[in-house]
């Protein structure tokens, strides 16, 4: 429709823009993921993207669509900088319902951080603010 606030936005930006995050997505100041999915390396690009400005009023969407990526099959690696880019993010975002659907996904992959470590010794459970997993 063209009320929707997407209606703005050019095909072929958007086409760049999923070339560019399916290409590589890199978590700033680190190595590439290169064995990552293509979910996985959206997942990483939308909580950079987050992160570059907490205070946008698409960040609630792009949490939303965080929140529906598939994450299962995810390597620790990745995982782990996921879960610190959401601890990140959680402490960027000012209005509260949008900071807890972020600490929410921050949980869901701190969980499956759990999983993909279940040789590991068990880890505190402490919240989540306190980053209790150190990778």
């Amino acid at each position: 429709p063209k009320t929707c606030s997407l209606s703005k936005v050019s095909v072929s930006q958007l086409g760049q823009y999923l070339l560019t995050v399916i290409a590589s997505a890199d978590v700033e100041g680190s190595k590439p993921i290169q064995s990552a999915s293509c979910q996985e390396r959206i997942a990483v690009a939308l909580c950079n993207e987050v992160l570059s400005d907490p205070e946008d009023s698409s960040v609630k969407h792009l949490i939303k669509v965080l929140q529906s990526c598939n994450l299962s099959e995810a390597g620790p690696s990745v995982l782990s900088s996921l879960f610190g880019l959401s601890c990140k993010a959680s402490k960027l975002i000012s209005d509260a319902t949008t900071a807890s659907l972020m600490v929410k996904f921050g949980q869901h992959v701190g969980d499956l951080c759990d999983v993909s470590q279940s040789d590991a010794p068990p880890r505190d459970t402490g919240d989540f603010d306190s980053e209790r997993r150190a990778y």
